[in-house]
This record gives C-alpha cells, sequence and structure tokens, in this order.
C-alpha cells in the first residue's frame, strides 16, 4: 500500500516541476522577446 503512494507522491512533484519549468520558460519568452 505504501509504495504505490510514495511512486503516485514522486510521479505528481516531477511533473510539478516540469511544469514551473515550462511555465518559467514561458515567461522567460514573454519577457525578452
Amino acid at each position: 500500500i505504501l509504495f504505490p503512494r510514495c511512486l503516485k507522491l514522486i510521479i505528481a512533484f516531477n511533473y510539478t516541476l516540469s511544469h514551473q519549468r515550462n511555465h518559467l520558460v514561458l515567461i522567460a519568452q514573454i519577457i525578452f522577446a
């Protein structure tokens, strides 16, 4: 029971990190365009 929950947490964490990185790239493109 514990392992899948940790796996979901790690996947959600990685998704959030990549999502934030995409937002930073988007903001940088808008600022420096």
